[in-house]
């Protein structure tokens, strides 16, 4: 029945009774929410004040925790209905008296000390001010988790889970409090996360990371909704972890919070900028594991996401920077396991900065690009900024034409030699951007300037006219005739 309810969530309009809008969550401590599944099941006996006090030494943000009633009417802490799996003795926590939970003890992993079973309200003790609870309601009466929340100042530290269908009571009683339902198999479709959180309290959304999806995660965040989802199982470690960030989620529920935090942290120190490089309108940055942190500039961030910078190719087999460091003019990068250590020269003109391959130490790879930088622009004249890369000799391969581009790249093979490819990158608003071509063409040596040919061209009374196309068989022999037919048409390019 409350499947049925979920689903047809998605379908019904918002009833008069809910309220509108969301409760906020508080803003994370890290660039994910870190919450201790169970306080860190992974770590320490479930459920316990002491992995309580190990996860707020570690900073989680949220302990989740389950609740159930005993015998006698008591809310304690238990995540199955019964104790048979995690303590020493046997019996449903309905049939069991808090005494007799108290004479148990809860083992854990790694022959981690047996834990006494605590009661809500000595978990809230514990927590407060400390570390948040991420209340998982097992089987209790919402008044009475209320009004334990309530005795221990603790409204205000409390994420609520639930079935959407409890969380309903949850809204009414306490408006305030935020509550955090799974979104139902039904409503993971094209609209279905806008339709549920308005028909139902919501103010995040929770499930397994398998069952999200990056589009459905921009759906939750279209709908102002954070995701904090279970990564427990296979997908609790640092893999899962990365693939979680890169799908957008917000919070990670995890057995294991020291993993979760440290490699957060990790990932804190490596998308530090070791190198900024101003260019034109845009400031482009580099962080220590070689990615593009950023390309800023009056719109904003317009890099496509944290691109590697550069990477090499043996044979067939591609491998991204995996590390970055600067020291001034000068930005080296790693790849990985192959051992090439790339040393690119950054000097910054007023129009534009070059990027020059000075040294490829170790292997030496069959092609290097040295310059990746996928943006968000459509590489059209109406972008707000338009930006562009130019060889500036002939080492160098630009995929691109020079102008407004959808990603920024420069390469170089072995064959032709590596160091000394040299690239220009510039950002302009359209109108500007010719001017800056103009600048890097005439700075390199290696280029011919024609000042009717390249940027010059449309400003080139010569330049402007119809043109005829020939593509190879034009000669010495015959070059005189094309000339007599291009004015005999009135065309003034060949």
């Amino acid at each position: 029945m409350r499947r049925l309810c979920a689903a047809l969530a998605c379908l019904i309009t918002i009833p008069a009774s809910l309220p509108a809008g969301a409760v906020r969550l508080p803003a994370p401590r890290r660039a994910v929410a870190v919450i201790a599944h169970r306080g860190g099941a992974g770590i320490s006996p479930e459920n316990t004040l002491a992995a309580f006090r190990k996860a707020a030494a570690l900073k989680a943000d949220y302990v989740e925790l389950d609740v159930r009633t005993t015998r006698d009417g008591k809310l304690a802490l238990m995540h199955d209905s019964t104790v048979d799996r995690t303590t020493n003795g046997k019996g449903a926590v309905r049939d069991l008296t808090l005494a007799q939970l108290r004479a148990l003890r809860v083992h854990g992993p790694g022959g981690a000390a047996p834990q006494p079973v605590p009661t809500l309200d000595e978990a809230l003790a514990v927590c407060k001010g400390k570390v948040r609870i991420y209340l998982d309601q097992k089987d209790a009466d919402t008044r009475r988790v209320i009004a334990a929340l309530k005795a221990a100042g603790m409204m205000g530290g409390a994420l609520i889970y639930d079935d959407p269908d409890s969380l309903m009571e949850w809204r009414k009683l306490a408006p305030t409090v935020p509550v955090l339902p799974s979104l139902p198999s039904e409503c993971r479709k094209p609209g279905g996360v806008a339709s549920f959180v308005a028909n139902r309290p919501a103010d995040g959304l929770d499930g397994h990371m398998l069952e999200w999806t990056q589009e459905l995660v921009a759906q939750a965040h279209a709908a102002g909704r954070p995701v904090y989802a279970d990564i427990m199982g296979p997908t609790d470690n640092p893999q899962g972890y990365a693939k979680a960030i890169e799908m957008g989620i917000d919070g990670l529920q995890t057995d294991y919070p020291d993993r979760l935090a440290a490699y957060l942290a990790e990932r804190k120190a490596q998308e530090r900028p070791v190198l900024s490089v101003r260019v034109g309108d845009l400031n482009w940055s580099v962080d220590a594991a070689g990615r593009t942190a950023a390309l800023r500039g009056p719109g904003g961030n317009i890099a496509a996401g944290r691109a590697p910078a550069a990477s090499v190719r043996f044979g067939k087999v591609e491998t991204a920077c995996t590390s970055a460091a600067a020291r001034p003019g000068r930005l080296e990068l790693r790849f990985g396991e192959t051992g090439t250590v790339v040393t690119l020269d950054v000097a910054v003109k007023p129009a534009f900065a070059t990027l020059s391959v000075a040294s490829v130490t170790g292997p030496q790879p069959d092609r290097l690009t040295f310059v990746n930088i996928p943006l968000t622009a459509k590489g059209e004249t109406t972008d707000r900024v338009c930006a562009s890369a130019l060889a500036l000799n002939l080492k160098t391969d630009v995929p691109a034409l020079p102008g407004p581009s959808t990603r920024l790249e420069a390469a170089c093979e072995k064959r032709f030699g590596l160091v000394g490819a040299r690239v220009a990158l510039m950002a302009r608003p359209y109108a500007g951007l010719r001017d800056a071509l103009k600048a890097a063409v005439a700075s390199s040596p290696d280029l011919p300037v024609s000042r009717i040919g390249g940027p010059w061209a449309m400003d080139a009374p010569e330049a402007r006219g119809s043109y005829l196309f020939n593509f190879g068989d034009m000669t010495v022999a015959n070059v005189g005739e094309w000339v007599r037919t291009a004015q005999m048409l009135g065309v003034t390019q060949i």
